[in-house]
C-alpha cells in the first residue's frame, strides 16, 4: 500500500477507482469503478494500457511503502489519542 499525499496534486483516479489484474497465461484485466456510471470489467488492451499508464502516474507521485506505513501509523496514533 502506498499513500498519495495531497501535495502531489494528482487528479488521476479521482473519478473512480480501478484495479488491474495480471496472471500468467491470461490477458491483463481491469476493473473500473466510475462515479455515476456503471462499473465494468475489461480485457481490451487499449483500456488496460490507459489504466496501467494512469496507475504508474499515481504510483510515481506516491510515498514509498516505508514512508506510507510511517504516515499511516502517525495518523492512526493522532486519531486514536
Amino acid at each position: 500500500m502506498q499513500v498519495l499525499p495531497f501535495k502531489a496534486y494528482s487528479t488521476t483516479g479521482l473519478a473512480g477507482g480501478f484495479a488491474i489484474a495480471q496472471a500468467r497465461g491470461t490477458f491483463d484485466t481491469a476493473y473500473v469503478e466510475s462515479a455515476g456510471v456503471m462499473s465494468r470489467v475489461t480485457e481490451r488492451p487499449e483500456d488496460v494500457s490507459v489504466l496501467t499508464y494512469r496507475y504508474e502516474g499515481i504510483r510515481s507521485e506516491a510515498l514509498s511503502q516505508r514512508e506510507s506505513l510511517e504516515l499511516i501509523k502517525e495518523t492512526t496514533q493522532r486519531w486514536t489519542s
